[in-house]
Parts: structure tokens; sequence; C-alpha cells
């Protein structure tokens, strides 16, 4: 489970950074950057979550408490994240299909990662097959 997670962490990167590496053949400045911060969005959350995950597996507090706070945080950052990208969109920094784009690129990775297991087991299957 953990190897899944850090594979799944490490084509998430790679995604985005390959979606990094075509946007910047566009030269256009509100699409690389509104890439660039959807994905540092994706993967900062990914982090977050991976460490609430552990943390709640865990265990050390009370359920409750931990489900509060998991709550009013979610909804600071989204309200603050919101709040950043209203800013950024009225000076003209943010191309939102770009954006969304980047936001995807933990999807990216997740889907890599699927189709990489996918192989793996009708390999697995071939071999035993025969």
């Amino acid at each position: 489970m953990e190897k899944d997670a850090e594979r799944f962490r490490n084509l998430s990167v790679a995604v985005y950074a390959a979606m990094l590496a075509v946007a910047a053949l566009l030269w256009n400045f509100a699409v690389i950057f509104s890439l660039a911060f959807g994905g540092m969005v994706a993967l900062l959350n990914l982090a977050y979550l991976w460490k609430l995950i552990g943390a709640a597996l865990k265990g050390g507090g009370p359920a409750d408490a931990a489900r509060v706070k998991a709550v009013i945080s979610f909804y600071l950052r989204f309200f603050a994240l919101g709040g950043v990208i209203l800013a950024l969109n009225e000076i003209g920094w943010i191309n939102f299909p770009a954006l969304i784009a980047g936001l995807s690129s933990t999807v990216g990775g997740a889907m890599a990662l699927a189709l990489l297991n996918v192989m793996k087991a009708l390999k697995g299957n071939y071999e035993r097959a025969y």
C-alpha cells in the first residue's frame, strides 16, 4: 500500500512536470501560470490529505475533534483558495482551462498508476497461463 502511494505521488509529479513542459511551448504567461498554480495546489492538497489519512489511521486522539478540525480546515482552505483565484483572475493571470488541467494532474497520476497496475497484472496472468 505504501509503495503504491509513493508511486502515485511520483507519477502525479511526473504528469505535472510533463504538463508544464508542454505549456512552456505555448509562451503564454496566463496558461503557464495557471497550470503551474493548479498543479501546485493539487499536489499540496494530495500531501495534506495523505498526512491527514495517516494521522487518522494511527489514531491518537478523539475522533470528533479530528473530524471538526478536518472540516474547518477544508472550508478555510477552500475559501482562501477561492479568494486567491478571484484576485489572480482580476489581474488577468488566470486561464481557467489551464487551471483546471493543473488541478487534474493528480488524476493523471492516478490513471497512470492504474494503467501500470493493470499492465503488471496482465503480464503476471500471461506468464501463469503459459
